[in-house]
């Protein structure tokens, strides 16, 4: 799975730099606005993880680059005998650089003695997605989330402002928007909504 990227010149560095997961939060923003027209997390947030885990040596950042430059970036986690694929990103994906950043994953893993690799959550609404945690021989579980709405009743308030956060990611994602921008208004309304 991980030739492909290698004949294309793909290398993959690991770091616990907080400067190379900034490297990944421009790719992770650029990729929730253009691919998805989501707001990105505060760096804050990223920033927060990394003083809680990269300390330990429990946060690991993959970037691949080709000729030096970032194409994707993969931030993981470590916690308990597992390492926890948490967050990717990718500006090319034809030169295979996600299948190349797992692999290597999984030998951090290897030489760290962990037991697992952990992908996460997915929803069924991302059949690539999905489709790409299937390649690596995963077990897959369903997760049931349950939420309590008695019968009839209609929160108007939450419904207007789900309205409005909706509307305003619409048109704060456009591409004509500075990505700066985008970033601004998603760390403001992260801290009200999250």
């Amino acid at each position: 799975m991980s030739r492909k990227a290698r004949r294309s010149g793909v290398k993959v560095r690991a770091s616990q730099e907080l400067q190379d997961l900034h490297v990944f939060y421009e790719m992770h923003c650029h990729v929730r606005k253009s691919r998805y027209r989501l707001l990105p997390q505060p760096f804050a947030f990223f920033e927060n993880l990394h003083a809680s885990f990269a300390g330990n040596d429990q946060l690991t950042i993959l970037l691949a680059e080709v000729d030096g430059s970032p194409v994707a970036a993969s931030v993981f986690l470590e916690c308990r005998g597992t390492l926890y694929y948490k967050f990717n990103a990718s500006l090319e994906r034809s030169l295979c650089p996600n299948d190349l950043l797992i692999w290597e994953g999984i030998r951090i893993g290897q030489r760290r003695g962990l037991k697992l690799l952990d992908f996460g959550a997915s929803d069924l609404d991302q059949p690539g997605l999905l489709r790409f945690k299937r390649k690596f021989a995963t077990v897959e579980r369903r997760i049931f989330r349950l939420q309590f709405e008695p019968e009839g009743y209609l929160d108007r308030r939450a419904s207007a402002v789900n309205k409005t956060l909706s509307s305003l990611t619409y048109w704060l994602t456009d591409p004509s928007v500075p990505d700066p921008i985008t970033q601004a208004v998603g760390a403001e309304l992260y801290g009200v909504f999250c």
